[in-house]
């Protein structure tokens, strides 16, 4: 797995947002999918396509959502993951 390329932003930023236009189509889908499932070491993971943004695909984990997985702008070809811990998540 390779680290990071650039700096990861500093905790409590607003999240990284890129222009539109970068669709994720479901060969893109299949293919992260495959990837989270062997990154994370669970066949529970799974990727949805969001029908109103097309740049970007819902990641869900036992059905439940996680994160967003949108294609990078700097980088053809790689994809960034979002993912919100939220406060109650935590207690």
């Amino acid at each position: 797995m390779r680290g990071f390329r650039r700096r990861p932003q500093p905790l409590g930023s607003p999240p990284l947002r890129r222009p539109q236009g970068f669709p994720v189509d479901d060969n893109d889908i299949k293919k992260l999918e495959a990837h989270l499932k062997r990154t994370f070491g669970n066949p529970h993971v799974a990727l949805k396509a969001r029908p109103k943004q097309k740049d970007s695909a819902e990641v869900e984990m036992k059905g439940e959502f996680i994160g967003v997985i949108y294609q990078d702008e700097d980088d053809d070809g790689s994809f960034m993951f979002e993912m919100a811990i939220l406060a109650e998540d935590l207690e």
